[in-house]
């Protein structure tokens, strides 16, 4: 006898490709919640800051490192969904000085602050101007918004 013998295996997958089935209609009927359109945001958003210069070492010594570098949030992206898109909020770090701008020390952290208050002033007083300011729109519209620009840039 073989291992399957008695088992109506037609019957087995049948179930298997209602269950599949239902599952399915259930995810399309749902729309996606507010973090997954954040989430979708930040998809759209980072991209255009990778591979960049880093912004710290190209100014102190003039080398350009473009091996893996990410936008760093000036204002963390939990503190302000304001400025959680905005270019100004954005600075291109290296993996180093990303590191440093993250670092645990508050004098790492502060120096790297300094930093940036001298590199980008204008920036920095938008900045501070609107770190409490409430976001006008939801995170969906902000993804509808995002999705229209990046059309447009790619006509």
């Amino acid at each position: 006898m073989g291992k399957f013998d008695g088992w109506d295996m037609k019957a087995i997958l049948r179930k298997k490709a209602e269950r599949k089935r239902v599952l399915d209609e259930r995810k399309k009927k749902r729309p996606p919640t507010s973090g997954a359109y954040t989430r979708m945001c930040d998809a759209l958003f980072m991209p255009q800051f990778r591979g960049k210069p880093c912004e710290r070492c190209y100014d102190l010594s003039g080398k350009v490192n473009m091996s893996g570098t990410v936008g760093h949030h000036i204002i963390l992206k939990s503190q302000s969904l304001f400025l959680r898109w905005s270019k100004r909020n954005i600075c291109v770090l290296c993996p180093a000085d990303h590191f440093e701008a993250h670092n645990p020390s508050p004098k790492k952290v502060s120096e790297f602050m300094d930093w940036f208050k001298a590199y980008r002033p204008e920036d920095w007083e938008y900045l501070e101007a609107n770190e409490h300011t409430k976001p006008a729109m939801k995170s969906r519209d902000y993804f509808e918004n995002m999705k229209n620009m990046r059309k447009q840039s790619y006509c």
